[in-house]
């Protein structure tokens, strides 16, 4: 299992050990086998991604997250990462209630993202009007106050995203006879911060993906910088826009028949 997936094992690692933790808790076993092992006792090192979309690479799943069978729900959470720029999970559970249309801001609570558990702080992410259309259309698929999920209530698992991309790499390779290389949905918001570094500050990239400001300056610097993102985010629509126009586009779709 080691040698061909790496990332699966480290999962199983990782869950057995909570498992494991939850017994002992509960005095019905005595010790955690898994207490200290990790991915490396298999030769497993995690590799930090490096891995962005080029203007091709966007306009084509872009097209693609369109064009293909995935349900709605999921093709909007896609987007919506490309967009923000956000993580994941902090999608996976977003509620109804984390969205204010009047002040125009999407509010992830503290424990629903990275840092929280250690900033107890939320993160504040403004609403583009273009965003609108996509949040809305979610919300109404949603069966209860989870944005992105099919439960009433309870939230979609963690992994539940991971054979998305694989499965556009496939319709990719198969509807414009294009051979994209394979990309995760990390790499979405990886691709967008590449691009931000044209569009806005360092600093504003920094707090667009969710990151709090440097050393003192997080200590002395309480504004929330949410007009300079807002406009960002602006910038970044209209460059996504310019990317995926149909000229753009350059493959041609595999003949059938």
């Amino acid at each position: 299992l080691a040698q061909g997936y790496t990332e699966i094992t480290r999962r199983v690692i990782s869950n057995g050990r909570q498992c494991y933790s939850w017994a002992v808790k509960r005095q019905l076993l005595e010790v955690n086998p898994l207490s200290e092992m990790s991915g490396r006792d298999f030769g497993i090192q995690k590799k930090m991604g490096e891995r962005t979309l080029d203007r091709k690479e966007i306009a084509i799943v872009w097209r693609a997250i369109e064009d293909s069978r995935l349900i709605e729900r999921n093709k909007i959470l896609y987007k919506l990462s490309l967009i923000w720029a956000c993580r994941v999970g902090e999608l996976r559970q977003a509620e109804v209630s984390h969205f204010d249309f009047e002040e125009g801001v999407w509010t992830v609570p503290w424990e629903n993202h990275k840092t929280g558990r250690k900033s107890k702080k939320p993160i504040i992410r403004p609403i583009i009007p273009e965003m609108l259309p996509l949040i809305q259309r979610a919300i109404e698929l949603a069966p209860g106050r989870f944005v992105f999920s099919k439960y009433a209530d309870k939230p979609m698992s963690e992994g539940f995203h991971m054979s998305i991309s694989s499965n556009l790499v496939k319709f990719m390779l198969k509807a414009y006879n294009e051979q994209v290389p394979h990309f995760t949905i990390h790499d979405l918001r990886r691709t967008a911060r590449t691009n931000f570094s044209e569009l806005t500050e360092p600093h504003i990239a920094e707090m667009m993906l969710g990151h709090k400001l440097p050393g003192v300056w997080s200590v002395y610097d309480k504004y929330t910088y949410i007009e300079e993102m807002r406009e960002a985010y602006s910038k970044w629509w209209a460059r996504l826009m310019s990317i995926i126009e149909p000229d753009v586009l350059e493959f041609t779709p595999r003949q059938t028949g």
